[in-house]
């Protein structure tokens, strides 16, 4: 891959054979590849805001954070040129590890983050430069994780795992809302929940961090996982912003269950949820958490991976 400054040039022209309907004949069609910098580059926020299927995971705040806490260089590949209008970009952050290696993964701790490439030909120009670049050894592997197989489709990458995306439309009533959850598992609790008498608060201050990051250490060492340093928090809280709010379920003044809420446009993400025991506090999010709501602890329906050894889990 040739470099030179911030953006460069990784590929310097893809062929694609195409057909002209008037003669029949095959066609060249040269697509260069470029990366750049999101955090950097003054054309990533308006692409993000603009795109149907950009996520918060797209967003600079949550690329910011990752390289303040862990040093993930935040690269995004496209074909659209420097100082052009930005059309399409698929986003990774490299990770330089002593144990995996050199890798380049879509954002690591996001549920999904789906390339934004809608054009066949540019899907096929920046897939052929993955490839490539996995086959030269630069980097050991190339991870997507999109919300649907499209970009997968190609062939040239395997599916490494499968796992269920969970939404919930928060448009109708809360009435509403709540006549569609299971009678037992979920509104029995929610009216439990009224019984005993508890309360919602939610906010980004420390206090806020502290109260649910003990129960994500609680949590953690129930299922023998080291936690997320509490860094990783604290820089969301900068980076987000007011997209970011720490919802708390409390009794007696103490927590005894907790989110974290990420927003984007009109959608709402659960990040991290401690207990994963949330329904109290998923409705009482819904005056500020917009027109959908992804839930905790799920994933992409799909991992597409090049140059790692695959294995099929069942979704």
């Amino acid at each position: 891959m040739r470099r030179g400054g911030s953006r460069a040039a990784v590929l310097a022209a893809v062929t694609s054979c195409g057909h002209s309907r008037k003669h029949g004949l095959r066609r060249a069609v040269n697509v260069n590849v470029y990366t750049f910098n999101p955090i950097a580059d003054s054309r990533w926020p308006d692409f993000v805001r603009r795109h149907a299927r950009s996520s918060v995971f797209h967003t600079r705040g949550w690329l910011d954070a990752l390289q303040r806490t862990y040093g993930y260089r935040p690269v995004a590949c496209t074909t659209s040129a420097p100082g052009e209008r930005l059309d399409n970009a698929i986003v990774f952050s490299e990770v330089r590890s002593w144990l995996t290696g050199r890798n380049w993964s879509p954002c690591p701790f996001a549920d999904h983050c789906e390339p934004l490439v809608d054009e066949p030909i540019d899907r096929a120009a920046i897939g052929a430069e993955l490839e490539r670049a996995v086959k030269a050894r630069r980097w050991r592997s190339v991870e997507l994780r999109p919300l649907t197989s499209r970009f997968g489709e190609s062939g040239r990458a395997g599916q490494a795992d499968s796992f269920c995306f969970h939404c919930l439309d928060l448009r109708p009533s809360l009435d509403d809302l709540f006549g569609r959850f299971h009678r037992d598992s979920i509104q029995r609790k929610i009216r439990r929940s009224a019984r005993e008498g508890l309360e919602f608060d939610a906010g980004a201050s420390e206090a806020h961090l502290q109260k649910f990051y003990g129960l994500l250490l609680l949590t953690r060492r129930r299922h023998r996982l080291p936690p997320q340093p509490i860094e990783w928090f604290r820089n969301l809280v900068s980076c987000m912003g007011a997209r970011l709010q720490i919802c708390l379920a409390l009794k007696d003044g103490r927590a005894i269950a907790a989110v974290v809420l990420l927003r984007h446009e009109d959608t709402a993400v659960v990040h991290t949820a401690p207990p994963m025991r949330a329904s109290t506090i998923l409705v009482g999010c819904r005056s500020s958490s917009g027109t959908s709501f992804s839930t905790p602890g799920t994933m992409a329906p799909a991992g597409w991976i090049w140059g790692a050894r695959i294995s099929t889990t069942p979704g």
